[in-house]
């Protein structure tokens, strides 16, 4: 047997090159866009470095205050819900009853699902005119026209944070929150990419 020095030496060769393919695909990637954002480039194509124009540009367009604003809103109201639903249905499933065992596994459905095919369905269900939100809520009296849940200002906050986001987040686990692809892909995106290409 090596001695611990010997043996400490040869584990960091067999990290090493984990660790060089994070930094490649991570850091290298992070630091490249931290440089390109104080670049300014001209419509001629001149490249300005350092430049606080395109910090600037973000800072005066409304569609990006907008964008943070909807961004700040959804996230504080996305991880209270979260919160609040899987630390309930945790207490609720801690309870003495009959039956828990059933519950507990039924509980766990839908963090096994995966989350495209949680989005699809329910991208299903809200679809106007074909989904079966829009027919069932007509059908209670409780829509008078079909709705586009997903395209109304109204309501496109809302319809990605209600029952999809809580159905797949009933497990009580905090670090479970990831990112809303539906409000990134949206239009702001290429607005800001568009600022920077000016």
């Amino acid at each position: 047997m090596g001695s611990p020095s010997r043996r400490s030496r040869t584990g960091y060769w067999f990290v090493a090159p984990a660790t060089l393919v994070l930094l490649l695909v991570l850091v290298v990637p992070v630091i490249h866009v931290l440089y390109e954002s104080f670049v300014w480039t001209t419509s001629s194509r001149a490249r300005i470095v350092p430049s606080m124009r395109n910090y600037a540009a973000l800072a005066e367009d409304e569609i990006v205050r907008v964008a943070a604003r909807n961004t700040a809103t959804f996230t504080v109201l996305s991880v209270l819900g979260h919160l609040a639903i899987g630390l309930g249905v945790a207490l609720l499933l801690n309870q003495q009853i009959r039956g828990r065992a059933a519950f507990r596994n039924l509980a766990l459905l839908p963090w096994m699902l995966p989350p495209a095919v949680v989005a699809t369905g329910w991208a299903w269900l809200y679809h106007n005119p074909l989904g079966m939100l829009n027919p069932l809520l007509t059908g209670l009296g409780l829509l008078s026209t079909p709705r586009a849940w997903l395209a109304s200002p109204d309501t496109a906050m809302g319809a990605p944070e209600g029952a999809p986001r809580a159905h797949s987040r009933l497990d009580y686990r905090p670090y479970s929150v990831r990112p809303n692809v539906a409000l990134m892909n949206t239009p702001i995106c290429s607005r800001v990419t568009g600022l920077f290409g000016q």
